[in-house]
């Protein structure tokens, strides 16, 4: 939970053309923390908390959403993000970018 607004924390990861409108409707529901392995896509969305590692990231959040662009990807995140997951906290793969 966000401390500041009582709201659910979202992650995303992969700000792509999948990932940067799946989190701006997010962020009108919810407080939502991002993470890219291309950090020139900071600030792509405006309204989400960077954080600087993908562990980081999975650390802090309710419910982490991967948007990966592809199947190689995605098992590279998931075995970076799933042993950093806060306790209690869930995943979620929408689709491949």
């Amino acid at each position: 939970m966000d401390a500041v607004h009582g709201r659910l924390m979202i992650g995303v990861v992969g700000l792509g053309r999948m990932g940067s409108p799946i989190t701006e409707a997010l962020c009108t529901a919810f407080s939502v923390g991002v993470f890219d392995a291309e950090p020139e896509r900071k600030g792509a969305v405006t309204g989400t908390r960077w954080y600087p590692t993908l562990p980081a990231l999975a650390s802090a959040v309710d419910v982490l959403i991967t948007v990966p662009p592809g199947p190689r990807e995605l098992s590279a995140c998931m075995a970076e993000a799933l042993p950093a997951l806060a306790p209690g906290g869930r995943s979620l793969v929408p689709a491949l970018g």
